[in-house]
């Protein structure tokens, strides 16, 4: 899978404003200030695996990465490995 990061910020901060009841969030929103509660992280963490057939490391909402742009930056390096270790290197 090929996702720009503008598609996966975009798409992550769909899945948090449905998971925290939110009708926005910025790109530098914190996920635990705004609300968000482990319960909430595993929801959107299973989403995410979902959405992008990628498993991001526990806690990385609550501890590592929190804000919406680091944990989509997050997901995008996934996603490259991920292409990258199926033979699919993701374009640049």
């Amino acid at each position: 899978m090929a996702a720009s990061d503008t598609s996966v910020i975009e798409q992550l901060r769909a899945i948090w404003m449905e998971a925290l009841d939110l009708q926005a969030v910025a790109d530098d929103d914190d996920f635990l200030n705004l609300g968000g509660d482990s319960q909430t992280a595993l929801r959107c963490q299973q989403r995410v695996a979902a959405l992008f057939n990628v498993q991001l490391p526990r806690g990385v909402l609550l501890v590592e990465a929190s804000t919406l742009q680091s944990v989509a930056a997050r997901i995008s390096t996934l996603v490259g490995q991920h292409d990258h270790d199926f033979g699919n290197p993701r374009p640049h």
